[in-house]
């Protein structure tokens, strides 16, 4: 991974499936954290990046920062949250007779 810093900000590019451009305040970018990944399949669009780190196994423990983790458990909250605001617009029409 890597990363850059500028007014507090943390910036990073990440290789996932495809690489990962991000930027943060939350986390520190040196905290990972252990997670079981499935190979990916030989159609896979970026197989020949990532099927090389797997070998033989179907399944792997690798390591991911701790900011991609919580954006892959928690991402589903946000867009759920923005699906409920979104039925509550405070912009109400009004006709008007002159």
């Amino acid at each position: 991974m890597k990363t850059a810093e500028a007014d507090e900000i943390d910036c990073f590019l990440w290789q996932d499936n495809n690489q990962v451009l991000g930027m943060t305040t939350a986390y520190n970018l040196t905290d990972t954290i252990i997670r079981a990944h499935k190979r990916p399949s030989h159609t896979s669009t970026y197989a020949s990046i990532t099927r090389p780190v797997f070998g033989d196994s179907p399944v792997k423990e690798l390591s991911i920062p701790v900011g991609i983790n919580a954006y892959n458990h928690h991402m589903r909250e946000v867009d759920i949250e923005n699906q409920y605001q979104a039925d509550f617009t405070t912009l109400q029409h009004q006709n008007q007779c002159y």
